[in-house]
């Protein structure tokens, strides 16, 4: 079983790419005055321990996530700070662990709820680097690449055969591939900012095609 660090903090604890944002994303908080009940109480998926979800703002969209990590064999209770926030029409999940005060800490989602069950796409963090170098949104680009190794050979007149390697790192600082360890640590978005991942206008940002999708377990 994956903790639920692999949807939340997954890129903290297992190397992959992370797209973090100073504040918590959308231009104003999802009202849950009249629908918290639907979102109390546990959340299972297969792959990761339940959740226990707690509204705690209704009014503000503030949720308090928890779950118990026995990974190591030593049960740990996590809780995350998420804050369900709107923009472009959209409703973005921004989560971060408890009582955490670091700069750009929280990670974000795409967010859906259906009637019993909950939709969380992440960011695409080879995209957002490359746009975020381009300029596109503020913020900053962390890089990790293990150099590939090369081998080729060549055959000489006299029959010699010369055999050699060479390492390939990094050649163009801004090509991002998948590859990559990526860490995107974007400043706060403004309006047009979220209008531009809404509209897709610089293409699909976020991973359409791996949804992580909890089911409501009790009512």
């Amino acid at each position: 079983m994956k903790p639920f660090s692999g949807v939340i903090l997954a890129v903290l604890l297992t190397g992959c790419s992370a797209v973090y944002v100073a504040v918590p994303i959308g231009d104003s908080p999802l009202d849950l005055s009249t629908s918290a009940d639907e979102l109390n109480g546990t959340w299972v998926n297969p792959e990761f321990p339940a959740l226990n979800v707690k509204v705690e703002d209704a009014t503000n969209g503030f949720l308090r996530v928890r779950y118990v990590d026995d990974a190591a064999g030593k049960p740990e209770l996590t809780e995350f700070d998420v804050y369900l926030r709107e923009g472009a029409g959209k409703t973005f999940a921004s989560a971060r662990l408890r009582a955490s005060t670091n700069e750009n800490a929280y990670l974000w989602f795409r967010f859906e709820k259906s009637e019993r069950s909950v939709f969380l796409w992440l960011p695409d963090a080879v995209k957002f680097a490359r746009l975020t170098d381009a300029g596109v949104f503020p913020g900053t680009i962390e890089k990790e690449r293990i150099p590939k190794t090369i081998s080729f050979s060549a055959t000489f007149t006299g029959g010699e055969e010369i055999n050699t390697e060479k390492l390939f790192g990094n050649a163009v600082t801004n090509a991002y591939h998948e590859s990559d360890t990526l860490t995107v640590r974007l400043n706060a978005l403004s309006t047009n900012h979220l209008e531009l991942i809404a509209s897709e206008r610089s293409g699909v940002l976020f991973n359409w095609e791996k949804p992580v999708v909890f089911f409501k377990l009790s009512k």
